[in-house]
């Protein structure tokens, strides 16, 4: 009877005991979570490796610019200190006149000029603007610190070798240091005339930028204003500054 007793208390109790089935259904519900787990941990650290790796080479990348702006700035760090700033963009703006893109316009309203204006040659001679009247006048404010002006100055003494019986030329220095522009012009070998100014600017030719360049007729007219650098040395521009010289009609600059 005890014995009967007990076996229906463990039929009782049977399905709380792990069956060989039960016990593989969950074997393989513990190897999938681990499988899916590790799977988890193993995506984690490789978008961790990623992110590593992407961080290196982003620092890479940056020290790579950080080193090539300190090189930039250093060159013009010493263009400039040197003064060679002005030689090395004078160049490289003298090969973009040279495609002749850049002429003056010739087709201006003309403007009273002013001869009020005393000037001092290299020599130190004073020369007055009102000498030149009844001449035609290619007057051009420069300085050696300015690119442009130095750019355009091969191309304007070009010119000066071509018009100058017919044309005067008023290449006037806007420096503070005149010994420096006497010894620049001397050390280029340029033949134009140089000069100073010794007087009060008349208002015609007051200008907030250089190279500027006038163009005086001989009956006293300002017929040609050019701010910036400019291609002088052309078959355009110098029958245009003969025609002004013999009192001719002008070309047609087209």
């Amino acid at each position: 009877m005890v014995q009967a007793d007990a076996c229906t208390k463990c039929e009782r109790f049977e399905w709380l005991q792990p069956s060989k089935a039960r016990e593989k259904a969950l074997s393989l519900t513990y190897v999938r979570f681990f499988l899916g787990f590790g799977i988890i941990i193993d995506d984690f650290l490789y978008s961790l490796e990623l992110i590593s790796d992407a961080m290196t080479e982003k620092k890479r990348k940056i020290s790579k610019e950080v080193r090539e702006w300190i090189i930039l700035i250093s060159v013009f760090a010493f263009l400039y200190f040197t003064g060679l700033h002005t030689v090395v963009i004078g160049t490289l703006q003298r090969g973009l006149l040279a495609t002749g893109i850049m002429q003056p316009s010739l087709e201006q309203d003309l403007k009273v000029a002013s001869y009020d204006l005393i000037l001092e040659d290299l020599d130190g001679n004073q020369v007055s603007m009102e000498t030149l009247k009844g001449k035609t006048i290619f007057m051009n404010l420069w300085a050696t610190w300015c690119a442009p002006c130095v750019a355009e100055m091969p191309d304007i003494n070009s010119l000066y070798g071509k018009v100058n019986t017919d044309v005067a030329f008023v290449m006037l220095s806007r420096d503070e240091d005149e010994a420096k522009a006497r010894e620049w012009i001397q050390r280029k070998g340029y033949a134009f005339p140089v000069y100073f100014q010794r007087s009060a600017m008349p208002r015609q030719y007051q200008t907030g930028s250089i190279p500027t360049t006038f163009v005086i007729s001989p009956e006293g007219n300002i017929t040609v204003t050019r701010s910036g650098m400019a291609k002088y040395d052309t078959e355009v521009f110098r029958n245009y500054l003969t025609s002004l010289a013999t009192g001719l009609q002008e070309l047609d600059p087209s």
